[in-house]
């Protein structure tokens, strides 16, 4: 019996509230994309706060011993003030990159409620099935904001770690560059805790991926190709660049990681070991250099290889999608 059993009690009640879409939705759209396209965001919505409840409850042993680790880490004082006053500048980056990500997912939540609201042809912020009852309709609605929150609180959490340790990491990497041209060596744990990280995030890179492609996809069709009004192209751009936003912060620093894994690596060919008379700095150097010729790079489940490039494709693969489904109206 695994965490996955347990794990159903928290889905009972997400599912409670509405925002699970039953399967029948989709048999009885007739073609209508606009409804494929909220189904979809209710839909991709549950499944943000369904995974990310799974990395907590299957990974989290895991998180508390990257946490711990990142405990012996370098400081970032120890080449001066210069240099440390620019580390700390990237850490900061990551805090702010995480305000604004809440603020973004935030601005979506409030976009979604206001069109429930106003929208006459809308009872509830998230497409699902709803009663006829208006009391019924109204606790449907108020869970269904309790939820949104829940997964905007669980985004800010997992997303702003993601994004603080890959930081770290590089940081790390070019504190590393630094020791070499000073002959300091120190033993390091950048790759165990590099490997941890894709652990806990490896199932979800995959999903990420295949929401994102979808959603940018609907969006890009609705608003290229089906737009009917001002609200719908409102609505259909600010969701996709939260979407973008949010998998950028994935993506963008897992490839930092991979830079800066080969500059250390290239820095290592630069040392002039063979100037010196002590015979086992030069046998360090050559393990080490060894060591950097495996490449360090985040995968989802093993396939999915997540860098810079394979956003640009992911974006490209989404409006090609759109675009053929434009040609086929």
């Amino acid at each position: 019996m695994s965490t996955v059993y347990y794990l159903n009690f928290a889905i009972d009640f997400i599912e409670g509230s509405g925002l699970g879409p039953k399967i029948f939705m989709f048999r009885y759209m007739k073609g209508d994309i606009l409804l494929m396209a909220e189904a979809f965001e209710s839909l991709s919505t549950y499944t943000q706060c369904t995974v990310r409840k799974y990395i907590l409850f299957v990974h989290g042993k895991l998180i508390t011993e990257v946490i711990k680790e990142c405990g012996q880490l370098w400081n970032y004082d120890l080449f001066g003030a210069k240099d440390e006053k620019a580390l700390r500048q990237k850490m900061e980056f990551c805090i702010k990159m995480t305000k604004a990500l809440a603020m973004a997912s935030s601005g979506t939540i409030a976009l979604l409620c206001l069109t429930a609201i106003f929208d006459e042809k809308k009872s509830v912020p998230l497409t699902c099935w709803t009663p006829d009852s208006k009391l019924a309709t109204g606790i449907i609605f108020s869970l269904e904001v309790l939820t949104l929150l829940e997964t905007l609180y669980l985004v800010v959490a997992l997303d702003s770690f993601y994004l603080l340790i890959c930081t770290a990491i590089t940081v790390q990497f070019i504190m590393l560059q630094k020791m070499l041209e000073q002959l300091n060596f120190g033993v390091n744990s950048d790759d165990e805790l590099h490997k941890k990280l894709n652990k806990i995030y490896s199932e979800y890179y995959i999903v990420q991926y295949v929401i994102t492609v979808t959603a940018v996809a609907i969006q890009g069709y609705i608003v290229l190709y089906k737009s009917t009004s001002l609200q719908t192209s409102i609505k259909g751009v600010v969701y996709f660049f939260t979407v973008m936003f949010q998998v950028a912060l994935f993506f963008i620093p897992a490839s930092n990681i991979e830079i800066e894994a080969e500059n250390f690596s290239n820095e290592i060919y630069n040392v002039n070991w063979e100037d010196n008379r002590n015979m086992k700095n030069g046998k360090h150097i050559l393990f080490m250099l060894m060591k950097s010729q495996k490449p360090l790079y985040m995968l989802g489940g093993g396939m999915l290889h997540v860098n810079r490039n394979e956003y640009i494709v992911l974006l490209r693969l989404a409006f090609t999608i759109a675009t053929i489904l434009g040609g086929m109206k």
